[in-house]
């Protein structure tokens, strides 16, 4: 076994336990900050809670709230004052680790670790087979190794707007009352609500 070789296997040996850890707990809480700098125009950071039981997943941050029970997601944009329900399936949700490492770790990127000057933590870069199709051109991911955590995510997009993510106060099989995967209308009295889902 080469050098090259070992190191690939080691990389697809600590994502393997990653994507057990984040999609085997029985639920999840984490606190994150999100910074876009678009290509031409200032940065803008923004900050929120995720949390998930099985299926289902609640966020909240100043640009939308979601709610899902797993089946509809009622994405609530408080700029509009409107609520848009969807598929969950439709919507997933871009802030979920199990989410993005389900989008990136698959035939459909390839991943590399990158030198990291931390110590205890490893860079990953996934990069599309086909780069023409993906908008998103590049992923790094900053893991820590010891506890089994992702603790930032940066995306590149084609059109220079770049996103940064990082991921704090993590903790899973977390007791989470069922009801906050519930939608109630009564909660937003102002909002109009429009149907979107296919079915």
């Amino acid at each position: 076994m080469t050098l090259a070789q070992a190191q690939d296997s080691d990389t697809d040996a600590l994502l393997t336990s990653l994507v057990d850890k984040y999609s085997e707990s029985a639920s999840a809480q984490m606190s994150f900050s999100l910074e876009i700098t678009p290509a031409e125009s200032s940065s803008e950071t923004f900050s929120g809670t995720f949390a998930r039981k099985g299926s289902s997943f609640y966020l909240n941050s100043p640009m939308q709230s979601v709610i899902s029970d797993g089946k509809d997601a009622w994405i609530y944009i408080p700029d509009n004052e409107e609520v848009q329900i969807v598929d969950a399936d439709e919507e997933g949700s871009l802030f979920s680790p199990q989410t993005l490492l389900e989008k990136f770790y698959n035939d459909s990127y390839k991943y590399r670790a990158l030198p990291s000057s931390a110590s205890g933590r490893q860079v990953i870069e996934f990069v599309p087979v086909n780069a023409d199709e993906e908008e998103i051109y590049k992923m790094e991911m900053t893991i820590q190794r010891s506890s089994l955590l992702i603790l930032e995510l940066k995306a590149f997009d084609r059109s220079g707007d770049r996103y940064t993510m990082t991921l704090s106060d993590q903790k899973f099989d977390v007791e989470l009352d069922d009801e906050l995967f519930v939608f109630d209308a009564k909660n937003y009295p102002d909002a109009y609500i429009e149907d979107l889902r296919i079915d």
